[in-house]
């Protein structure tokens, strides 16, 4: 995710709720951020867990489907 690169709460906000929003599984979040912890190593390691927990408190929110 850009975000995390970008080191923004704000843009990690933006897009956690628009992942969430969209349906993008916890598997395919987790994958994203695992890419950027590759690309980015020591600095992801605080961003990228900011951005799974603003994920899973946006996906928390979405109504049940089904």
């Amino acid at each position: 995710m850009i975000a995390v690169q970008a080191e923004c709460d704000g843009c990690i906000a933006y897009h956690a709720r628009g992942a969430a929003r969209k349906g993008a599984t916890p598997e395919q979040v987790a994958e994203a951020l695992g890419v950027a912890l590759l690309m980015m190593g020591g600095p992801a390691t605080t961003w990228a867990p900011r951005a799974w927990q603003a994920y899973q408190e946006y996906l928390a929110d979405q109504p049940a489907q089904g």
